[in-house]
């Protein structure tokens, strides 16, 4: 049996207006501004039997008005359609001498039973019928001293199994310089890859594999090192509201979008009434540890709101299920001495929008800035031997 490919026709820089039509994605690009390359393959095949059978391929790619990928399509006969989804982000480490360029690549399928679907149901941007096979991120990084590049990786497998994912990180090798800068060689690959359980975030026993680096062992939070800074929000705010003790308390997790009157934007709240921590989309988050942070901030209101519905003042539905489900506080005198000094400070409440001052002297919003800033310490100092060992990846995404 043999493959033989030919190249049929190549179109680029298509306007996107012209081509959008044919779009078929995950996400649409914005509009204005934005290009397609079309490229057509035949892929000439020959059986056991003699018998040839002609299959076209097409590979679309989309970029913006830089010329920057911000898309493929790979739609190749009788197979899964493939969307990858391109992100471009700059870094600086080593207080700016190292600039870090990173691209993250999400590649989603396509089962191509549901195309059909999918182009009809377009039009209302129904993208659950892909799934999110895997994300890579490639962090290239450049000393401006020595220009030379080094090539990192991350990378999340088996997102579609409900049971483990698979998390690598790699340093490729590269030109070994001395303190002058004289080439000493190259370097070793390091690897470290583990398998996470999902159900409970842990890293699953012996599933560890390292070379040139030595395996993290006292890092809680290694599992959710590689991940996203959006895809960070979640499982790291089901960590934080597991570890207050509110697992039992069905607190839901969303999101926002808000720009207040000044022009700020909050960063996240929790909605007591529906007992409810959410994010502000609006907001750009610059790291990890910025986002731990808040994601404890937000815990510990939801704590302080707990004990106030528990004390006699539910807050809507969600409070009422608390004050029904745990009862009141008086079999419980000290939980009943720190409700009583959340209630008078939640009565007394301001909002950062009314006066940031009086805001940030309130007892509720000073208790929850400390447990943010805690916990925000804790996760920063567990990640000290893998961001050695990695130096080359932006320090905010580990």
């Amino acid at each position: 049996m043999s493959n033989r490919y030919s190249l049929i026709s190549k179109t680029t820089n298509i306007p996107f207006k012209n081509y959008r039509k044919h779009f078929v994605s995950i996400a649409l690009p914005k509009k204005g501004g934005h290009f397609a390359d079309k490229i057509n393959i035949f892929v000439d095949k020959i059986d056991v039997f003699d018998k040839k059978l002609d299959y076209k391929n097409t590979v679309t790619t989309y970029k913006d008005k830089d010329g920057n990928i911000i898309g493929k399509i790979f739609d190749f006969a009788n197979r899964d359609l493939i969307c990858r989804i391109y992100n471009h982000i700059f870094y600086k480490n080593i207080i700016g001498i190292e600039k870090i360029k990173s691209k993250e690549i999400r590649e989603y399928r396509l089962p191509r039973k549901l195309l059909k679907h999918f182009c009809k149901k377009q039009k209302n941007r129904k993208y659950g019928l892909w799934n999110l096979e895997k994300i890579e991120t490639h962090h290239v990084s450049e000393n401006s001293y020595i220009k030379d590049k080094i090539h990192s990786l991350t990378r999340i497998l088996n997102l579609r199994d409900k049971q483990t994912s698979t998390h690598t990180i790699i340093e490729f090798p590269h030109t070994k310089r001395n303190i002058l800068g004289f080439k000493m060689g190259k370097t070793n690959k390091k690897l470290l890859q583990f398998d996470v359980d999902k159900n409970n975030w842990k890293v699953i026993e012996g599933s560890q594999i390292t070379q040139n680096v030595e395996f993290p062992q006292k890092d809680p939070y290694l599992p959710y090192r590689i991940l996203g800074l959006n895809d960070f929000i979640i499982p790291i705010t089901k960590l934080m509201i597991k570890k207050r003790g509110l697992s039992d308390m069905k607190i839901g997790i969303g999101y926002y979008n808000e720009t207040l009157k000044n022009g700020k934007k909050t960063s996240a709240h929790f909605k007591p009434w529906a007992g409810k921590i959410e994010y502000n989309i609006a907001h750009k988050r610059q790291s990890k540890i910025e986002i731990t942070n808040t994601s404890r901030h937000e815990t510990e209101h939801a704590w302080q709101y707990y004990l106030d519905s528990r004390s006699g003042t539910p807050h809507g539905n969600w409070g009422k299920m608390i004050q029904k489900k745990f009862g009141d506080l008086s079999q419980e005198p000290e939980l009943k001495k720190v409700a009583d000094a959340y209630k008078k400070s939640i009565a007394n409440y301001v909002s950062y929008e009314e006066n940031e001052i009086e805001y940030f002297k309130s007892l509720i919003e000073r208790l929850a800035r400390e447990a943010g800033e805690n916990e925000s310490k804790i996760y920063e100092a567990s990640g000290y031997e893998i961001r050695s060992d990695f130096p080359h990846i932006p320090y905010e995404v580990l």
